[in-house]
C-alpha cells in the first residue's frame, strides 16, 4: 500500500470519529413493537415472498442486529423491554401454564407499581410519553396496571391481548370460523361427555361395582365435559374482552379488529404532530400479526398468499406513514427510531387445529456452525429460537451509519439501558439485567467502517503478481 492509500485511511478513520461525537439534544424515540412477528417475516431478513420496503429501507438506513432475542410469548416480554430486568422479577412469568401471559381482564395481576419504566424514566426527563395499540401487563382494580399509571401520559389501545374472538368480521370468529362451529363444537364435547358417563356407569354396573364408585366416576366425567363445555362458552362471553381505550376511558366494546392498524396510523401522525415542539417518546405496539390474522379493506388480497401476507403488506404502510409523518414534522434527525417484535410467529397449531396456508409467520432461515443455511426450529410459546429470536432494528441519524449489521448477542431488555445511558442516566435502586448497547454501536461501528474503508483501500491499489 502506498503512503496516499494509509493517509486516506487515516483521514476516513478521523472523519467517523468525528461524526460519533455525542448530540447535545436528547432524541425523541418512536419504537415499533409488533405483535408475533417473525425474523424472516420482513425483505431485509431474507422474506423473499411479501415486500416491505419501508421497513427495508429502515434496516439500511440503520442498524440490523441478526442476533436479537425476546421471551417467547407477550407478557414477559413487553415486561422485560419496559423495565430492562428478567421478568420474573416483577412476577410477568406468572399466567397460563405454558405460555405464561395474562389472558383475562379479571385477573387482578400486572406489572406492580414499584417498577420503574422505560416511559416514567423519560417522563421524569421532560419527555412526553405515549402509546398506541395492546399493552398487555393488567389492568388490576381501579385500573392501577393500566399504562397511564406506569408513566405513560396518552394511551389508545387495548389493555389486554387480541384473542381469536376479536377477530376479522366481528360477529366472531375463531380460527376464521363463524360462532355454528363454537356452537358444534360445544354440542359435540357436551353429548360426549354425557355418553360416556352414561356408557361407563353401565358397564360398572354389569360388573358389579355398583354405588359409591359409580356415582364417583360418573361425577368426574361429568365435570372434565363441564370443563371443556366452560371453554367453549368461554369464547362466545369474550366479545366483552374486546376492549378499545382511550386514556382510562373505554371506547368501544368490542372494538372492530381489521380496522385497528388504520386506527394506530391514524393517532400516530396525530401524536407526532401535537408533540413536535418538545422530547417525546411514542410506543406504538401494533396489534399486528397476531393471531387471528386481520387487514383492512384496503389490503385484504393484495398479498394474494394469505391473510399473513397482506397484514405484513398494510403493517410496513403503517411503518412509512409514521416515517413520513416524522420527516415532514422535521423531526427526522433528531429522533431514534427503534423497530422489534415482541416473539417469534404463530406457526403451530391452536386447539390442535393446524394453521390455514396463509396465516402463520416464518422463523427465518440462518446460516448456522457449518455455514450451512436452516430454518430456524419452533416458534412462538417455544424456547427454541424461532420463538426468541426475532427482527431488531435501530436507526439515528448522524449517531448510526446507515446500512450496517450487527452479529452481537442482544435482547429486549438492552433497549431500558441503553435510553439511560443515552440520557446519561444511572439507576441504582434495583437490578437491571440488561447492558446499554450504546457502547457497542459506537466502538463497533467505528470500527466496522474504519476496517471497510481499509479493505475498500487495499481492494484498489492491489495488483496480482
Amino acid at each position: 500500500m502506498s503512503s496516499h492509500s494509509g493517509l486516506r485511511v487515516l483521514l476516513f478513520s478521523l472523519a467517523v470519529t468525528v461524526s460519533f461525537a455525542d448530540k447535545t439534544t436528547p432524541p425523541n424515540i418512536v419504537l415499533f413493537l409488533v405483535d408475533d412477528l417473525g425474523y424472516g417475516d420482513l425483505g431485509c431478513y431474507g422474506n423473499e415472498t411479501v415486500k416491505t420496503p419501508n421497513i427495508d429501507r429502515l434496516a439500511s438506513e440503520g442498524l440490523k442486529f441478526t442476533r436479537m432475542y425476546s421471551q417467547s410469548t407477550c407478557t414477559p416480554s413487553r415486561a422485560a423491554l419496559l423495565t430492562g430486568r428478567y421478568p420474573i422479577r416483577s412476577g410477568m412469568l406468572k399466567g397460563w401454564v405454558p405460555f405464561n401471559v395474562l389472558t383475562s381482564p379479571a385477573q387482578t395481576g400486572g406489572l406492580p407499581e414499584n417498577e420503574f419504566t422505560l416511559a416514567e424514566m423519560l417522563k421524569q426527563n421532560g419527555y412526553a410519553t405515549g402509546i398506541l395499540g395492546k399493552w398487555h401487563l393488567g389492568i388490576g382494580s381501579g385500573g392501577k396496571h393500566l399504562p397511564t399509571k406506569q408513566g405513560f401520559d396518552y394511551f389508545y389501545g387495548i389493555p389486554m391481548s387480541h384473542v381469536e374472538i376479536c377477530g376479522q368480521a366481528m360477529g366472531g370468529s375463531h380460527l376464521g370460523k363463524p360462532f355454528i362451529f363454537l356452537y358444534l363444537s360445544f354440542t359435540y364435547k357436551l353429548w360426549t361427555g354425557l355418553m360416556t358417563g352414561v356408557f361407563l356407569s353401565w358397564v360398572l354396573s354389569l360388573i358389579g361395582k355398583r354405588g359409591l364408585f359409580s356415582l364417583s366416576f360418573v361425577i368426574f366425567l361429568f365435570a372434565v365435559t363441564g370443563y371443556y363445555v366452560l371453554s367453549d362458552f368461554s369464547l362466545l362471553w369474550a366479545r366483552e374482552s374486546c376492549i378499545l381505550m382511550r386514556n382510562d376511558d373505554i371506547i368501544e366494546q368490542p372494538y372492530k379488529a381489521e380496522n385497528m392498524t388504520l386506527k394506530l396510523t391514524q393517532e400516530a401522525l396525530w401524536y407526532l404532530s401535537r408533540h413536535r415542539n418538545n422530547p417525546f417518546f411514542l410506543l406504538i405496539s401494533y396489534l399486528t400479526l397476531h393471531s387471528p390474522v386481520f387487514a383492512s379493506r384496503y389490503f385484504e388480497g393484495r398479498s394474494g398468499i394469505g391473510r399473513y401476507g397482506d397484514a405484513l403488506m398494510e403493517l410496513d404502510w403503517s411503518v412509512g406513514q409514521v416515517l413520513q409523518q416524522l420527516k415532514k414534522q422535521g423531526l427526522e434527525e433528531n429522533t431514534m427510531i427503534i423497530f422489534l417484535s415482541d416473539n417469534g410467529p404463530s406457526v403451530a397449531t391452536i386447539d390442535g387445529v393446524p394453521r390455514p396456508k396463509g396465516v402463520g409467520g416464518s422463523t427465518g432461515v440462518v446460516e448456522n456452525s457449518r455455514g450451512e443455511l436452516v430454518r430456524l426450529r419452533g416458534g412462538k410459546a417455544t424456547l427454541f429460537e424461532g420463538g426468541v429470536r426475532i427482527p431488531g432494528i435501530i436507526r439515528w441519524d448522524g449517531v448510526i451509519p446507515a446500512n450496517t449489521e450487527s452479529r452481537a448477542l442482544v435482547s429486549l431488555n438492552d433497549i431500558f439501558p441503553t435510553v439511560a445511558d443515552i440520557l446519561n442516566i444511572s439507576i441504582t435502586d434495583r437490578i437491571i439485567d440488561g447492558k446499554s448497547l450504546l457502547p457497542l454501536l459506537r466502538n463497533r461501528l467505528k470500527f466496522q467502517n474504519i476496517m471497510t474503508i481499509c479493505f475498500i483501500t487495499v481492494q484498489q491499489n492491489y495488483r496480482p503478481p
